[in-house]
């Protein structure tokens, strides 16, 4: 009876050790390295123009999704210097000074004030008084031809015996020659010139670099300090919109800013950088026993430490494996390390500088 027992003893040893061998061949081929989330290559974001930077929209760190706002450069601010009906010229993004060359303004305002006299005192009653004139002063106008065509002015321009007069009432035919005087009734002794009236000139409005934007529409009334269209230094920009606005190329992170609020840039200039969401991958350091289960193409599993307790999981391949390996000096071994580089399938709620592990 003792016989039996042994064999049975001896068959469920060799079994155990069977099993024993099996487990530790099949763990043998199992990889676990830890691996950190990088960003491979980061972009610089420059500006195409020269300016002072008006705002900075981000911060070191911020996610930003391409087209985002980055910074905003500080436009040349183009004003009406009276009221009047704008003229404009060109497009968003033009060369003003093409515009200017083509057109001879990038905008034109036709006066408020439709007539101008040009004046001279020759004509002027022979009095000390009636020889000095005042810019500003309020004057009445007369036909001299019909006598009943009579009206206001103010005088705007004096050089010496001549002046202007900005016409303020009345209706006059261009060419018409008017008396100019200093009292509504008209006085022979309050005469202080005489001119012919004109239909008051445009005023040209020109610029230097890029148009960026026009605030006014075109044929519309404009009052004094109203801007009319605004620059940025620069050349052609074929048409683009939001000129003063640095964007970004890409979806990503921002890495480091160059710029701050209120700085001078020139065209070229390096704004800050970004590492794009494309660039994203883990970086991991294998030991050279592991080399052939962590090839190039191999699918592994990264375990990220402090999501979920380490229960968040997301698949990805190894992208590339450095040629040359290194020595860890914190190593109790010789063995050398080799940089393996792996993308993610999902990049979702990654964050670079992420401590992960890698299994295969």
């Amino acid at each position: 009876m003792k016989r039996p027992v042994k064999k049975v003893l001896s068959a469920l040893l060799a079994c155990l050790l069977c099993l024993t061998v099996s487990g530790a061949l099949a763990g043998s081929s199992a990889v676990e390295v830890d691996g950190t989330v990088i960003n491979t290559s980061e972009t610089p974001v420059v500006t195409a123009y020269t300016g002072n930077i008006s705002q900075i929209a981000v911060r070191e760190g911020s996610r930003v999704k391409k087209g985002d706002t980055i910074a905003t450069l500080t436009s040349t601010k183009v004003y009406a210097a009276e009221d009047g009906i704008v003229r404009l010229f060109g497009s968003v993004g033009d060369s003003a000074s093409m515009i200017t060359a083509h057109y001879g303004a990038v905008a034109y305002i036709e006066p408020a004030v439709a007539y101008t006299i040009s004046a001279s005192t020759r004509n002027a009653y022979d009095s000390r008084e009636t020889k000095i004139i005042h810019p500003g002063e309020k004057v009445y106008l007369r036909s001299t031809s019909t006598l009943t065509n009579v009206g206001t002015g103010t005088v705007t321009q004096v050089s010496g015996s001549s002046f202007t007069v900005d016409v303020l009432e009345g209706v006059f035919d261009s060419g018409e020659s008017i008396g100019i005087y200093r009292d509504e009734a008209y006085s022979n002794t309050l005469r202080i010139g005489r001119g012919s009236i004109s239909l008051s000139s445009y005023t040209a409005y020109e610029g230097s670099g890029i148009i960026t934007a026009y605030r006014v529409a075109d044929g519309s009334e404009v009052k004094k300090g109203d801007i009319l269209f605004e620059t940025i230094e620069g050349e052609f920009a074929g048409y683009q919109t939001d000129l003063t606005e640095i964007k970004a190329p890409a979806d990503g992170v921002i890495g480091s800013l160059s710029v701050t609020a209120g700085a001078g840039v020139t065209a070229g200039d390096t704004i800050c950088t970004l590492y794009p969401d494309e660039n994203m991958r883990v970086e991991a350091a294998v030991n050279e026993e592991f080399l052939s289960a962590l090839s190039v193409g191999t699918a592994v599993r990264v375990h990220f430490t402090y999501i979920s307790g380490g229960e968040y999981i997301i698949g990805g391949i190894v992208e590339e494996v450095s040629a040359s390996g290194y020595t860890d000096e914190e190593s109790e071994t010789d063995e050398s390390f080799f940089k393996s580089v792996i993308k993610l399938d999902d990049i979702t709620d990654i964050s670079y500088g992420m401590t992960v592990t890698v299994t295969n």
